[in-house]
């Protein structure tokens, strides 16, 4: 089991800082064999990009999607005009490398036995892994928290504020960390030293969170706070994959199990444990931020990777009530996890999450030049309906033909007629008049819309 200390501040040793610098190089060197193709398979990493191009070219903020993630759309407009996956991805790995530092700090300060294999777990945990090597802004945010979490455990009030408005800055809903952060401090003492630990940490975490706001509010006024709704809820088949084999994978998800089956088995242990109080103080902070994003997630449950942020918490969690070869096991079965069995809805293969990830970005943008050439070989004005891959073939697209446009959808009746007055031929793409049907109703189908099939083009 961990054991506490009144100590936690302790000094590094020479051997341990480098293997702490070693973690994190280390993790980034995990990263480097994905990170040249494409932007990911999410549409969002491609938007990005576009909205970077912009800031670049102009000067002139807009966002890639509301409400806005201002620190990673400014720091991707940094590289050149024609920007690489190299450098965007790259980005992403480097933070990565950033957030498994901290992580392996945290887990330092509460003297957890195996706290470097539980780091590398968590830097090869799917949903982390996946998300580290193409250009979104999960990672980032992952590491302002962790860093904000570990200095508000070690008193730096200013610094872990700095952290997490720019976490906010990041993602806007990294500002829930704000609720668990100051449950630490207070939990930790309660005296008139807590309330300006509290002051000086919330004050610095608003004022930086707002600072990096500026620009988008200045773009859009209080119409930035849109998001996504959600266009019908997800099954409870579709949830319970999201939540396990999408985050941590098939082994980990039966190593989940197998720890349910064992908590029986441990009580007595884990009720030892429960009277030291670090542990309870950290066991308080990891429930309530796990229960945070989960309920966010609950709320818009697009992707597993909203749950990112959960990943470091429950994995705290295990390692402060597990015994030691519990935990050992468990680290074993999430090392395995990236790179062996993938359940998707596509089926299960063998190859793991990482792997599938990095084909599958390879077959979309194939896919997406497809299109692009068929488009180009059609004789009549056309609109090409096209859903998500719109992002891609804004960055995909150098030909640019005047007599063909790409939509996202169509919105109604009314705007269908009148691409027909104006002597276009609706086509759309893949599944998209289910797409558009569920999105706004209209049947495009029904007006007349023909399928583009690329797969015949050749």
């Amino acid at each position: 089991m961990t054991t506490s200390t009144t100590d936690n501040e302790r000094s590094f040793t020479r051997n341990e800082g480098i293997l702490l610098v070693v973690i994190c190089i280390a993790t980034i060197l995990t990263r480097l064999p994905w990170i040249s193709q494409g932007y990911g398979i999410d549409p969002d990493a491609w938007r990005v990009i576009t909205s970077a191009r912009h800031i670049a070219q102009t000067g002139e903020y807009i966002f890639s999607r509301p409400p806005g993630f201002p620190i990673h759309e400014y720091l991707v407009a940094l590289a050149p005009v024609k920007i690489s996956p190299l450098y965007s991805n790259g980005i992403t790995a480097l933070f990565s490398g950033v957030a498994s530092l901290f992580f392996a700090l945290i887990l330092r300060y509460f003297r957890i036995k195996h706290y470097l294999l539980l780091t590398l777990a968590f830097a090869l945990t799917p949903v982390v892994y996946v998300n580290s090597v193409n250009t979104m802004d999960y990672m980032l945010a992952l590491a302002f928290i962790l860093g904000s979490t570990y200095f508000v455990m070690i008193h730096r009030s200013f610094v872990a504020g700095i952290f997490l408005g720019l976490a906010i800055g990041s993602r806007i809903t990294s500002g829930a960390m704000l609720l668990p952060l100051t449950l630490w401090v207070f939990l930790e003492e309660r005296s008139s030293t807590s309330c300006r630990r509290f002051a000086i940490f919330s004050v610095t975490t608003l004022m930086i969170g707002s600072i990096c706001y500026l620009p988008v509010v200045d773009r859009y006024g209080l119409d930035f706070l849109r998001f996504y709704d959600n266009i019908g809820y997800e099954t409870v088949e579709s949830l319970l994959a999201k939540i396990s084999v999408h985050v941590w994978g098939a082994s980990a998800s039966l190593g989940f199990i197998a720890l349910c089956c064992l908590v029986p088995f441990t009580f007595r242990d884990i009720r030892e444990v429960l009277t030291q109080p670090l542990v309870k103080r950290g066991l308080a902070l990891s429930s309530l931020s796990i229960a945070l994003f989960t309920v966010a997630f609950f709320r818009l449950p697009h992707e597993a990777a909203y749950l990112i942020p959960v990943v470091p918490f429950v994995l705290l969690l295990l390692a402060l009530l597990l015994s030691h070869h519990l935990l050992k096991y468990f680290c074993i079965a999430l090392l395995l996890s990236s790179f062996f069995v993938n359940i998707s809805r596509s089926g299960v293969t063998l190859s793991g999450p990482i792997i599938q990830d990095h084909l599958t970005r390879q077959s979309q943008i194939e896919e997406t030049n497809k299109l692009m050439e068929a488009v180009t070989r059609l004789s009549e004005k056309s609109v090409i309906v096209v859903g998500g891959t719109l992002a891609l073939i804004k960055i995909l697209d150098d030909k640019h033909q005047n007599n063909h446009q790409y939509v996202y959808g169509i919105k109604d009746s009314t705007a269908f007629k009148q691409y027909i007055e104006q002597g276009f031929q609706v086509y759309f793409f893949n599944d998209m008049d289910r797409y558009n049907m569920l999105l706004y109703g209209v049947d495009l189908r029904k007006f007349g819309a023909q399928q583009l099939d690329v797969l015949e083009d050749k």
